[in-house]
């Protein structure tokens, strides 16, 4: 089931009774989902939303889509990546290449979380719902000024770090030995590689990314 706001501030009723949250009190609610999704959204960089850009043939500058925050992507009408910058004193992408007639596609995290909270909060994966109730619960506390609040933050961060270093991990890359090269670029074998080297790995250099 994909997240809602509403989810968000049900479970708020449900766990924060003693914090003095109740059912009656919808704008503090959103005020404290704002807070969590702005550092979600910052520590994450999740999640991923597009913004259509009109695009004019012979036109290479064009203001960055109110919606998004920082880029990941800008594809022309056809779903080619194309070559970009980004001139943050304007607030505009710059196209490198004189590009045809077309709507575009930026993709990007999003940006204006009190205006968009409904739309950025379905658009994040419930495999990402963890993290998000942390920073739910840190800026509940944070909200009643409750001494907890700082510890709640660490942890929320705690578990967006890890769940950042997951997403980095990739699966056909665990137990893989590492491979060096030689000066001829070749990958170094067991015997008869040019520089001689024994490719044996000690437990010196295992690690986990």
């Amino acid at each position: 089931m994909a997240l809602t706001s509403a989810n968000l501030r049900t479970r708020m009723d449900r766990e924060f009774k003693l914090l003095g949250i109740t059912s009656t009190m919808t704008d503090e609610k959103n005020d404290i989902i704002d807070d969590a999704l702005s550092e979600f959204v910052s520590y994450m960089d999740k999640p991923i939303i597009s913004a259509t850009l009109a695009v004019t043939a012979g036109t290479t500058r064009y203001d960055m889509p109110a919606t998004i925050r920082k880029i990941q992507d800008v594809r022309d009408a056809d779903g080619d990546s194309v070559v970009y910058s980004e001139d943050l004193t304007a607030v505009q992408i710059v196209l490198q290449d004189d590009p045809t007639s077309g709507n575009y596609t930026v993709y990007g995290t999003p940006e204006d979380v009190e205006t968009n909270r409904d739309t950025i909060v379905a658009a994040i994966r419930t495999q990402y719902k963890r993290v998000l109730w942390a920073f739910v619960r840190w800026s509940t506390y944070a909200w009643a000024h409750n001494d907890k609040a700082t510890n709640m933050l660490k942890e929320a961060r705690f578990l967006a770090n890890s769940e950042r270093k997951s997403q980095n991990r990739r699966m056909d890359d665990v137990n893989t030995t590492v491979q060096s090269k030689d000066t001829t670029g070749q990958n170094i074998e067991d015997v008869g590689n040019v520089e001689g080297r024994d490719v044996n790995i000690s437990n010196l250099f295992e690690s986990d990314l």
